[in-house]
């Protein structure tokens, strides 16, 4: 993760997500999806989780609190058998694709 001013630059199987106070961009699309039948309820993923988003059901399968989950795949990295997908969520928009999309849309998020 690196600092870029106003905004945090992270990098993710190659590619980079920038995210801020007020904004985040290339994530927040995202959302993270349990097959429960590979899971094996290690709670790696709980223990991986920066936004503390995971947590143990009764029934010893991990659940995300998606009001704090922010989609950044750390739980799907570090899942040892994985059991966790990352998926898009319905009718969230697109991330930029090249350089001027990002500063347009970083743009119209700090106005």
């Amino acid at each position: 993760m690196a600092n870029k001013g106003l905004c945090t630059a992270v990098e993710f199987d190659g590619t980079i997500f920038y995210q801020g106070a007020r904004f985040a961009i290339g994530i927040l699309e995202f959302q993270p999806v349990l097959n429960p039948e590979a899971c094996i309820s290690c709670g790696t993923c709980i223990d991986r989780c920066p936004s503390t988003a995971r947590t143990m059901k009764d029934e010893d399968k991990p659940e995300v609190d998606f009001d704090r989950c922010f989609g950044c795949a750390v739980c799907v990295t570090g899942c040892p058998e994985g059991a966790i997908l990352m998926e898009t969520k319905p009718g969230y928009p697109e991330s930029p694709t090249d350089g001027k999309a990002l500063r347009e849309a970083i743009k119209a998020a700090t106005n």
